[in-house]
């Protein structure tokens, strides 16, 4: 068995992988400060089982926690290797950007994942602190992609920077129509009908530069809702940044 952990600007996630498949996932908030220690504590607590069980690490780190202190804490609960996305890492892709090196390792994690699973090409949207598209061609090759602001953030910017409006909240389960009739259900439908809008307006454009039909795959905390009224095709998928780390791990380890 392996960890692998995503560590992003809002949330840590947590997974536990018998050879490739996933046997168990937590998550907690990221914090802004934290000693190895602390980590160590967490990650136990959480986990419940001796450092024995686990054969190595993967880790993707893109928060204000510094990789090291995640590292130092993952070695106490295993003695094999520890892969930590970055440059010289095996990935099944070739990152062709102006600087490869600086694509977020969240973002290899999710192209790594959404080609082992669904194929290329592919145009992944992974909905974090920041909403990240990321375009795969049928060659394995990462093209770009673009980000925007993600989707607490919107909302957040909406209500602080605005005299009126109210802070508030979006529910996966609710309904939401296109046409609000009040503030609040205005700012609703403006923010979600504004995620598929971009799902959508993205997809086409981005396909019509691969030349070709593509699996778009959407993950993040927020995928599940925008994607009810995106009007492209979409594949949700929960688990695709820990199933991306996890294709990562065993590739070099292999």
């Amino acid at each position: 068995m392996f960890l692998a952990i995503n560590s992003g600007n809002e949330f840590t996630d947590v997974g536990v992988f018998d050879s490739d498949k996933l046997t168990f996932r937590a998550q907690f908030v990221t914090p802004s400060a934290v000693t190895a220690d602390e980590y160590t504590v967490k990650l136990r607590s959480m986990l419940d089982v001796s450092h024995t069980q686990f054969d190595g690490a993967v880790i993707a780190d893109v928060s204000d926690v510094d990789t090291s202190v995640i590292s130092a804490a993952v070695k106490r609960l295993t003695n094999g290797r520890i892969v930590v996305i970055g440059p010289g890492v095996k990935t099944g892709l070739n990152i062709r950007i102006d600087n490869p090196a600086a694509l977020g390792a969240n973002l290899v994690a999710v192209a790594a994942g959404a080609t082992a699973k669904y194929g290329y090409p592919a145009i992944t949207a992974d909905f974090a602190a920041a909403t990240a598209f990321t375009v795969i061609d049928k060659d394995s090759v990462v093209r770009g992609g673009a980000l925007i602001p993600g989707f607490a953030l919107s909302l957040r910017a909406l209500s602080d920077k605005t005299a009126e409006l109210p802070r508030i909240h979006v529910r996966e389960n609710a309904s939401y129509s296109v046409l609000g009739t009040n503030t609040e259900s205005c700012m609703k439908s403006g923010i979600v009908y504004a995620a598929a809008a971009v799902i959508d307006g993205f997809v086409r454009r981005y396909k019509a530069i691969l030349g070709a039909d593509a699996a778009v795959v959407i993950t993040g905390r927020y995928a599940k809702l925008a994607s009810k009224y995106c009007e492209e095709r979409v594949i949700i998928d929960d688990t695709l940044v820990l199933d991306g780390l996890a294709a990562i791990y065993m590739r070099n380890i292999t």
